[in-house]
C-alpha cells in the first residue's frame, strides 16, 4: 500500500502539467459530525485514454455491494477490501478489524469527493483514525 501511495506521488510530481497535492498533507475538514476525520489527496494523473473518474463512479455505484452489512474488510478480515473498476478501486485497508458496509464505503466515496479530492482520495475513520477507505488508482 505504502509502495502504491509514494508510487503514485511520485507520478503524479513528474506530471508536468497537473499541480499536485502532498500526498502527506492533511485536507482540513470544516466543523461537522465527521471533524475528526481525515481527508487526503493522493493520485492526480492517470495514463491518457483512461476515463478515471468515470471508472471510479460505475466502482461505487454499480460493483459496490450496498447494503448496511459488513461486507467489506481491510486485509485480514476474510471479506473483499472493496470494488473495482477498470483502473479505479474504492477499497478498504487498516488493520483486520476494520469492517464497513457497501452503504457506508460510497458514503466515504461521497465525503472524499466533496472534500476536494477530485480523483483519488483517503477518508480516515475508527478508533484513533487507523482505518482507511481509499479511491486510488490501480495497475
Amino acid at each position: 500500500m505504502r509502495f502504491a501511495i509514494f508510487a503514485g506521488s511520485l507520478l503524479a510530481t513528474l506530471a508536468h502539467d497537473t499541480p499536485v497535492a502532498n500526498a502527506d498533507a492533511s485536507v482540513t475538514t470544516p466543523p461537522s459530525d465527521i471533524a475528526s476525520e481525515l481527508f487526503k489527496p493522493l493520485c492526480a494523473v492517470a495514463p491518457p485514454g483512461v476515463n478515471f473518474v468515470r471508472d471510479c463512479d460505475i466502482a461505487v455505484n454499480t460493483v459496490l455491494f450496498r447494503n448496511n452489512d459488513l461486507n467489506y474488510g481491510a486485509a485480514g478480515s476474510g471479506k473483499a477490501d472493496g470494488a473495482q473498476r477498470g483502473r479505479c478501486k474504492i477499497f478498504l485497508a487498516g488493520p483486520r478489524n476494520c469492517q464497513r458496509s457497501g452503504n457506508d464505503m460510497w458514503n466515504d466515496y461521497q465525503q472524499i469527493r466533496a472534500h476536494g479530492c477530485s480523483r483519488c482520495g483517503t477518508k480516515t475513520w475508527g478508533e484513533l483514525d487507523v482505518c482507511r477507505t481509499t479511491v486510488n488508482y490501480v495497475a
